[in-house]
């Protein structure tokens, strides 16, 4: 599966740059002073993360955001659109690459 690599990824430049490790920081608490662009995605499906939560997330945080409703539970296949919009957003907002379309 592509996400654990990309988390990793993200937690590596994460902890390269402010010297956090994302799997410490409590979300709920802590949202409203992230300023780093976000882009959440869930789905109504999904039981061991609800949709609520990452909704309540979205809309407690005041930077830049997304958010992607998607269909399916929490490990199920998503669809290469959705891989494939993720990828483009990681590389731009985090590796300084091209910027993607949906931007």
């Amino acid at each position: 599966m592509l996400i654990e690599p990309a988390l990793y990824l993200v937690n590596d430049q994460i902890r390269e740059r402010v010297d956090v490790d994302i799997k410490s920081i409590d979300l709920a608490k802590t949202i409203h002073s992230v300023y780093v662009p976000i882009h959440f995605v869930c789905s109504k499906e999904d039981t061991f993360v609800k949709c609520d939560h990452s909704e309540r997330l979205y809309d407690r945080y005041n930077g830049l955001k997304w958010i992607e409703h998607t269909t399916g539970g929490h490990n199920a296949h998503r669809s290469n659109d959705l891989i494939e919009m993720l990828v483009d957003w990681i590389s731009y907002f985090v590796f300084d690459r091209k910027k993607p379309a949906f931007y």
